[in-house]
């Protein structure tokens, strides 16, 4: 059997071949390394517009009877601005998870947050008005405030506010551990 013989022509092609090759790595590269510091960028950008903001999650308002309670929980890494108003009186408790378990199996009582162990973090009240901001939750996610009426109807104007501000430790209850 005869060796094929190797022809200038099929070296040219091999030549192009590698050409084509490390053309199409070297772009692919660029490419990517573009993408990724552009998409660094747009996080950066993102980052810095969330933190700049506040964002309503609880307005309106809203009637409530005498024995009324309404719960929110607190998003983590968020700071928590607790502005409102209200035509009676109303008591706000900063419970945490294991707390207000404690609060809502308790409810059925004339004093619930009597059945509350451990220290509350925060009690505002009783009032007509806060402009309160918390704090723990930037390290977080174990909180829930807890709106209470004090025995009278009336309406509740909320303006809640939250700032992004994520923390680099655990704060509050979830620090203790």
């Amino acid at each position: 059997m005869k060796k094929p013989k190797f022809r200038k022509r099929d070296a040219a092609y091999t030549g192009i071949i590698a050409f084509l090759v490390i053309a199409l790595v070297a772009s692919w590269s660029y490419f990517l390394a573009t993408t990724n510091t552009d998409l660094a960028n747009e996080n950066s950008v993102l980052r810095s517009s969330l933190a700049s903001h506040n964002y309503l999650i609880y307005g309106g308002a809203h009637n409530f009877p005498g024995d009324f309670y309404g719960s929110e929980f607190l998003p983590d890494t968020f700071d928590y601005h607790d502005d409102w108003t209200s035509t009676a009186p109303i008591m706000v408790y900063y419970l945490s998870g294991e707390q207000y378990v404690q609060y809502v199996t308790c409810k059925a009582s004339e004093k619930p947050i009597g059945c509350v162990t451990g220290q509350i973090q925060t009690t505002i009240g009783p009032t007509e008005e806060s402009n309160d901001t918390f704090t723990l939750g930037e390290g977080c996610a174990d909180y829930v405030a807890v709106y209470q009426a004090t025995g009278q109807a009336g309406i509740l104007y909320p303006n809640v506010t939250v700032t992004y501000a994520p923390s680099t430790t655990l704060t509050g209850v979830c620090g203790t551990d």
